[in-house]
């Protein structure tokens, strides 16, 4: 809206030109008017063209496009508030079905995590850690635990990056995925 010049009707500092005598305008006034009546008109129409259908449908009846623009504001305001929770949400209950699936799963964990950064939803460290440690196998969790305590015991306070724990996690991965194989061997 910015880049077409209409951004003013969106938050109402392009005011409708008023005429000093409103039974008698004159030519200039009348071409003002027009000319601001037209710009409403575009940006109405570029309004609607980025909502779905059934918002446009719902809004119709109003007349200016600031108006349009504080009740669509309001109303999906509200509702990204709902759909953010729900998307922490899920993420925070991803889970891991198996050792050998680590290293893609938490990469994939990590994607989602930049995901949700891009639409405003920032998962923190203690949170990402925390959804981490939920959603790996036990066996892993508790690796996991242990080098927390271990980093905190060294340097109290200290803050564990998320990036090194996964690649600690998806390491420890790969040695028990190689241990079950070794187990499988030997039983076999």
């Amino acid at each position: 809206m910015e880049a077409n010049h209409k951004w003013g009707h969106f938050d109402g500092s392009s005011k409708c030109p008023a005429s000093a005598d409103p039974d008698k305008p004159t030519n200039e006034e009348k071409a003002a008017q027009a000319d601001w009546d037209q710009n409403e008109m575009v940006a109405k129409y570029l309004l609607t063209q980025c909502m779905p259908d059934s918002t446009a449908v719902h809004i119709r009846t109003i007349t200016l496009v600031m108006d349009h623009w504080t009740k669509v504001k309001n109303e999906y305001s509200v509702k990204s508030q709902y759909a953010k929770v729900d998307l922490l949400t899920t993420f925070s209950e991803l889970h891991c079905s198996s050792v050998s699936e680590v290293w893609t799963f938490l990469g994939q964990m990590h994607v989602k995590r930049e995901e949700l950064a891009a639409i405003g939803v920032e998962v923190i460290g203690k949170e990402y850690q925390s959804a981490i440690l939920k959603s790996i196998l036990e066996e892993m969790s508790k690796f996991a635990s242990g080098l927390f305590t271990s980093a905190w015991m060294f340097v109290p306070g200290m803050k564990v990056d998320p990036n090194i724990l996964i690649d600690n996690i998806s390491e420890e991965a790969d040695r028990l995925t190689a241990r079950h194989k070794c187990d499988k061997l030997e039983k076999g």
